[in-house]
């Protein structure tokens, strides 16, 4: 609403206007002529195609939120209050860093009352406010769960995440920035987790051949928290395919070396030629060296789900 009042209905009326004195200089005051009303049906007809849609598309999206909020009344009153605001976990060390680095960089005390906070959680249905954008309105991409609204000032990955409208999702988020950790799909009341894999390696997963995925702790994703039965997603380095895989079992070692003697190069990186060969590419991971020199290395041992 505040979008209409402040900058759609002063565009209009400046667009308006800007046509009606164009008419005047052109034509004089001979409104009837055809001339003058070709160019206002223009007008006319520009401001429903370039402002029309992005509207249209924050209207729909008002709408979506107030039909979810009423869908999940009826959810809290038959089942509880699960899905709310609840507290999740504690922060780990390198999140009250980062938040103590927003603070020094922001001064907002948000991120600082955040760093004495837990982390929240919150789970429902997805409702998603595309990006729509032309030269004269640019409207971010949004999304909004049980009223919990992220984009990318509080949840910058928000361009990287590949979920549906409708998805059941769970956000975990800090209370006072809203500073949003993370955003997964919840499949049969399990976590659905999304990650990330080269051309090469997601051709080889989807294939069979590829059966133990390797990841260093201290990234995007809590690893110890993974167990067996849960899911994971892989995505085709951002450009939209993905596989689906439940976790049969994830261990930790202590090396990349130790790694690959017990799970077998094969089943990792079947593409390479030798021991030595694949050691070095998992070492040469961007930070995953340092990361297992930390942390060590989780080896996660994956099926193929049937489609």
């Amino acid at each position: 609403m505040l979008l209409i009042v402040c900058v759609l209905i002063p565009t209009t009326v400046l667009l308006i206007g800007f046509a009606i004195f164009e008419s005047v200089i052109n034509h004089g005051f001979s409104w009837l002529s055809l001339e003058a009303g070709a160019d206002l049906i223009y007008v006319l007809f520009y401001l429903i195609t370039v402002i029309g849609a992005p509207v249209l598309a924050l209207f729909l999206y008002k709408r979506k939120i107030r039909e979810s909020a009423a869908l999940e009344r009826v959810e809290n009153y038959v089942q509880g209050a699960i899905k709310e605001k609840i507290i999740h976990r504690e922060l780990k060390e390198w999140e009250k860093f980062f938040l103590e680095e927003k603070y020094k960089e922001t001064k907002n005390k948000d991120y600082d009352l955040d760093r004495r906070a837990p982390i929240f959680r919150i789970q429902g249905n997805l409702v998603t406010l595309s990006l729509v954008s032309n030269e004269v309105i640019k409207l971010k991409e949004e999304w909004n769960v049980r009223g919990f609204k992220m984009n990318e000032e509080n949840f910058p990955d928000i361009r990287y995440k590949i979920f549906a409208e409708g998805e059941e999702v769970a956000v975990e988020f800090s209370p006072f920035s809203k500073w949003v950790w993370d955003v997964y799909k919840i499949v049969n009341g399990k976590r659905d987790w999304l990650m990330q894999l080269s051309n090469e390696n997601f051709g080889l997963l989807k294939s069979g051949q590829i059966k133990v995925i390797p990841r260093a702790p201290y990234g995007t994703h809590r690893l110890e928290e993974i167990k067996r039965g849960d899911f994971i997603t892989f995505n085709n380095m951002g450009i939209g395919v993905t596989v689906d895989v439940e976790v049969e079992y994830i261990k930790h070692y202590k090396t990349a070396e130790d790694l690959l003697k017990a799970e077998g190069v094969e089943n990792v990186y079947p593409q390479v030629k030798s021991f030595e060969e694949a050691a070095h590419f998992l070492n040469s991971i961007e930070n995953y060296y340092k990361r297992i020199q930390k942390g060590g290395i989780y080896a996660i041992r994956v099926g193929l789900l049937k489609s």
